[in-house]
């Protein structure tokens, strides 16, 4: 909940600390307030770069048992659309287990083409990455590198 209010809630438990742990000369802190949760900055060739914020979860069990996970925020890569749009014609390649299957996507995916939110843009760029993945899988297929397929063969 955390993450996903970006809200640092504080610790339980935590009023009395561990005189033997060194917080001072750390990194690290114990968080006794509610406070906004910015994300880190970080230097990368002299410029302050914004990162995801992590988490880590620890749980220890009675038994011995003991479960550790790290988590980082989903962030949304900026796609710029005009560098995969292209008026190439692409191939669309539709499978299904049955021909009633098989009817089924074909008209969810030409009721998608003419759904009226979606402009001609919009089409194109969901063609051209889709179109990029079919390469990539073709080209696992055989082998090779997908920058070896030609366009023609395709």
């Amino acid at each position: 909940m955390q993450m996903k209010n970006k809200t640092l809630v504080p610790s339980i438990h935590s009023d009395i600390i561990n005189s033997k742990i060194d917080f001072k000369n750390s990194p690290f802190y114990i968080q006794h307030t509610t406070e906004k949760w910015n994300r880190p900055k970080v230097m990368i060739d002299g410029e302050h770069v914004e990162i995801p914020r992590r988490a880590a979860i620890s749980s220890f069990g009675a038994g011995g048992t003991n479960a550790h996970a790290i988590l980082e925020e989903y962030t949304k890569k900026d796609t710029k659309r005009d560098e995969v749009i292209s008026d190439d014609p692409v191939i669309i390649i539709i499978s299904a287990r049955n021909e009633q299957r098989l009817k089924l996507y074909v008209k969810s995916i030409s009721d998608w083409l003419e759904n009226k939110k979606n402009t001609k843009e919009d089409n194109k760029f969901f063609f051209a990455e889709f179109k990029e993945t079919l390469l990539r899988e073709l080209a696992e297929l055989l082998g090779v590198e997908d920058k070896q397929i030609d366009c023609a063969e395709k």
